[in-house]
């Protein structure tokens, strides 16, 4: 039995699915910033969309083959850091495209922690855009879904800044 068989599975898979979406993103930037055949690229900025598509591939994989949160963010991490590593090796004596290996870390964690939300394990799930902070009259009132309290005019969200 999978871990996701134990809570709102829909929840989770629509969750899942989103960050599917958010991973081919990734993969169509990288394809459009790529250089084409016979280019010669300059620089590797156009490589941090592919880590970020294979590290959230990497968590999506580990989850739909049944393992759990924390595994498939190991899993996920792992992927992008091998991903980060082949390419700063390809590119050993030009250290100013070498990436960090934990470059991609960030978006793998924010899936996390979604997923975990959407299974009822931790509290509400972190917005990529904001969208949980309404404006009241030029000031900001957060509704607390950021842990800030309702009342409390605010001039930004803890959680967007």
């Amino acid at each position: 039995m999978a871990w996701y068989d134990t809570v709102d599975r829909e929840a989770v898979f629509a969750v899942m699915r989103r960050w599917d979406e958010t991973a081919m993103m990734f993969n169509r930037m990288h394809r459009r910033n790529a250089p084409r055949h016979g280019e010669i690229a300059a620089g590797g900025a156009h490589m941090d969309s592919w880590f970020a598509y294979e590290a959230i591939m990497g968590f999506l994989s580990a989850l739909r083959k049944g393992l759990d949160p924390e595994q498939a963010r190991d899993a996920g991490k792992a992927a992008g850091v091998y991903s980060v590593e082949l390419w700063n090796q390809k590119r050993a004596r030009d250290p100013v495209v070498h990436r960090n290996v934990n470059t991609a870390d960030a978006y793998v964690e924010r899936a996390y922690l979604e997923v975990t939300a959407a299974a009822g394990a931790q509290g509400p799930a972190p917005t990529m855009g904001g969208t949980h902070c309404r404006g009241d009259g030029g000031r900001f009132t957060c509704n607390a879904a950021c842990g800030l309290p309702a009342a409390k005019p605010v001039r930004s969200c803890k959680r967007n800044g």
